[in-house]
């Protein structure tokens, strides 16, 4: 453990990850940080935000990796008043730069958080979520950026195994269970049609609908299913009664 101590960079580990308290809300720093990230779209609240740092430098760096992209697309947008030399050095600058807006954000939250105080509930320093989420999000993106849409696959097959466990109708087969054949056949075209919705272009209104078919899937194994269940149950037990 003196290693942790002595070394300068197991020490900052250390500091964050061992000796610091963590914040309780932890968790829902990691998970909504992940989700902004994955559903992330650059509407206005995004560059509303960005205009609360403005004069600022990371603002103004950003600023300028903007126009340099701006300008790139040669005989478009730039005009042709600049030429190959121009054009290679704002193509070096538009790759550059990032990293180094990368390094200033990096700073500015360990200077947020470490130095000027955390706003989380504990009021304790919580740079550990942001390596968290750093690391989190880079296996996503750099090892696994396919793993999700796999969970979602491979969910559609596991769900079915909770059928047993959500089926709590107290007799057997659906014959006689006229609300069950009804969400049973509703089911089957739901799923047709997530099949044919499979084949079709990755574009609106198929993705709006194959969303809503998905929905529709796995609500019937989790909800529809113990729901009817139970219904008809009850007015089995009214009909006996």
């Amino acid at each position: 453990m003196r290693i942790l101590k002595s070394n300068p960079l197991f020490r900052l580990v250390n500091d964050f990850l061992g000796d610091a308290p963590q914040p309780s809300n932890l968790i829902i720093q990691i998970i909504t940080g992940v989700t902004l990230a994955m559903h992330y779209n650059p509407t206005s609240a995004f560059f509303f935000l960005v205009y609360l740092h403005i004069g600022r430098v990371i603002f103004i760096l950003m600023m300028a990796i903007a126009f340099l992209g701006y300008v790139l697309p040669y005989g478009q947008m730039s005009g042709f008043s600049v030429n190959n030399a121009t054009l290679n050095r704002f193509f070096a600058l538009h790759f550059v730069l990032p990293f180094v807006l990368a390094a200033l954000v990096l700073m500015h939250l360990i200077v947020l958080h470490d130095g000027a105080g955390s706003s989380n509930p504990l009021g304790v320093s919580d740079l550990i979520t942001i390596f968290l989420f750093i690391l989190i999000l880079s296996i996503f993106v750099f090892f696994m950026p396919n793993v999700l849409g796999v969970i979602a696959m491979f969910s559609a097959i596991i769900i079915l195994l909770t059928l047993p466990f959500m089926d709590l109708n107290k007799g057997n087969g659906i014959q006689y269970r006229s609300i069950s054949r009804i969400a049973f056949f509703i089911f089957v075209a739901d799923f047709l049609l997530l099949m044919k919705l499979g084949a079709v272009h990755v574009e609106s209104p198929f993705i709006e609908l194959g969303q809503i078919c998905t929905i529709i899937y796995f609500m019937y194994f989790l909800i529809i299913i113990p729901f009817i269940s139970l219904l008809e149950n009850s007015l089995v037990d009214l009909n006996n009664n």
